[in-house]
Parts: C-alpha cells; structure tokens; sequence
C-alpha cells in the first residue's frame, strides 16, 4: 500500500510539474511584458498594444524553434525587426530609444551566445 501512495504522490507532482512547464512561457512573457512597461514607462493604452507585439514575437521566435535547433542571431534579427516596426507605431520618441537600447542588448547577448556555441 504504501508503494501506491508514493506512486500516486509521484503522479501528482508529475503532473503539476507538467503543468508549470506548459504556462512557463507565457508566464515569462508576462514578467517581460511588465519589466518592458517599467522601463518604458507605459501608458495603458501603450502596454496593451505591445502586448500584442510581444505576443507576435514569442510566436515568431516558438517557429524558428520548430524544427529544435536554436535559430541564429540573423533569423533573430528579422523577427525583432519586425517588432520594432510596430513599436515605431506604438511608442514616443524617448520610449523608443529605451527600447532600441534593449535590443541592442539582446543583439549582442545573442552574438556572445551563438560564438561561445561554436567554440
């Protein structure tokens, strides 16, 4: 008896892990959602709007890793330049260079990644 409550407590916390996993993601973007709100200073309006830009990205981004390989800095590249044409839409002047900063940033977070993978 005692086996099957182990086994069943195992179960259970299987399926919770199981479940964390599948909302990660968007619970990620969430976080990222609120710290690029912060950091910009977004209005409400603002905020909703680049959600859906964010949430374009993440698609975007999931596809490139479709086929299990980690996509390179230039596939990147486009799906952020993407964004940042709809951010030009979205954000003021002063935003938008906050934003252009961040993505500098992961540009050449991307570029260390992908040399530090070839070595």
């Amino acid at each position: 008896m005692r086996d099957s409550g182990r086994s069943s407590t195992f179960n259970g916390v299987a399926c919770l892990l199981v479940l964390i996993l599948s909302v990660l993601p968007f619970a990620a973007g969430a976080v990222g959602l609120e710290a690029l709100a912060h950091m910009l200073n977004l209005s409400p309006d603002q905020k909703a709007q680049v959600e859906v830009v964010l949430d374009k990205e993440f698609q975007a981004r999931r596809a490139l890793r479709a086929d299990g390989k980690r996509p390179s800095c230039e596939q990147r590249r486009v799906v952020w330049d993407q964004s940042r044409a709809e951010m030009v839409k979205i954000l003021e002047a002063e935003q938008l260079k906050l934003y252009d900063k961040r993505q500098q940033r992961r540009m050449a977070s991307c570029k260390r990644a992908a040399s530090s993978h070839k070595n």
